[in-house]
């Protein structure tokens, strides 16, 4: 990182001004913003773990038509993924990810050729100030990813950005992959503690996390600077109510009690394989499966 800011004070970073459209980052929730690694300097932002979803809101202080586009080229697609949301089979765009500010007639289509992969966006000259546009972003490998941001009409046009985000991803502490890291993370690194011989690709579960081959305080420290920190948000599901799991992607279940349950690509799986993955996840409380992909969560053990 501390390269990243040496090069970003020699090229300078251009400054977004008021009265123009520009991006907000935020955790998955879309609404935490994501913090930046210098105060002081625009679009370089803290590490995050590899897991981790962001969102990538785009947003304008005017009204009006705007086309625009977030990108990520070259090598750093390795490293990180955009993603739509809500395919719409009729208009062809991802339609989850354009808000009613963008205008009527607002369009998000995705793009990828041999150089680069992202998204394209087309606001309507009915927009009006606000949040136009989101687009999911997922840290996959250890390593920076710049984003591209371009606006059409700007100076740089359709061939350069008018300014990357920068993300910067670190191994996960996640070591379970629930979502959060926590006592049951901590517990894995305790049953590496003071392992040796830890190496690639497993790295002892992950816990070895300077990968330097064993498991110690340096692991410890590093392990806690993410200490109760998400990876992504699911949707509360209120206890005793049913869910049609065709219908969705994902669902997922948070209480006070630390209850979890992911079920991600429902319509794919069978009554069986469904139970087997709400029984993995879920503790304390009882689950049932209706067939038919259907769920009910209820407050009784």
């Amino acid at each position: 990182m501390k390269k990243l800011t040496i090069l970003a004070l020699f090229l300078g970073m251009t400054p977004v001004a008021m009265g123009e459209v520009s991006t907000r980052v935020c955790l998955a929730d879309a609404n935490t913003p994501l913090e930046l690694a210098d105060p002081n300097i625009p679009f370089i932002y803290r590490d995050i773990m590899v897991g981790t979803k962001l969102t990538i809101i785009v947003e304008s202080n005017i009204a009006g038509q705007w086309d625009g586009g977030l990108f990520i080229a070259g090598i750093d697609r390795d490293y990180g993924v955009l993603l739509g949301r809500d395919y719409n089979d009729t208009t062809l765009d991802w339609e989850g990810s354009r808000f009613e500010a963008a205008g009527d007639g607002a369009r998000v289509y995705d793009y990828v050729d041999v150089i680069q992969s992202g998204f394209d966006f087309y606001g309507h000259r009915s927009a009006v100030a606000g949040d136009w546009f989101i687009i999911d972003y997922n840290a996959t490998s250890v390593g920076y990813c710049n984003v591209g941001f371009y606006d059409y009409g700007g100076p740089g046009g359709m061939d350069f950005p008018a300014y990357d985000l920068v993300f910067s991803h670190v191994r996960t502490r996640d070591f379970n992959n629930d979502a959060r890291v926590d006592f049951n993370d901590f517990a894995v690194l305790a049953s590496h503690w003071q392992e040796t011989g830890c190496s690639d690709p497993n790295w002892c579960e992950g816990t070895d996390l300077d990968i330097d081959g064993n498991v110690d305080c340096n692991d410890l420290i590093l392990f806690i600077d993410y200490w109760l920190e998400r990876t992504e948000f699911y949707e509360e599901l209120p206890a005793g109510t049913e869910y049609d799991l065709k219908s969705v992607k994902e669902v997922g279940y948070r209480s006070d009690s630390e209850i979890r349950a992911v079920i991600k690509d429902a319509s794919l799986l069978d009554g069986f394989i469904l139970a087997a993955y709400c029984r993995l996840f879920i503790s304390d409380k009882l689950h049932s499966v209706l067939g038919d992909g259907q769920c009910v969560f209820v407050d009784s053990v």
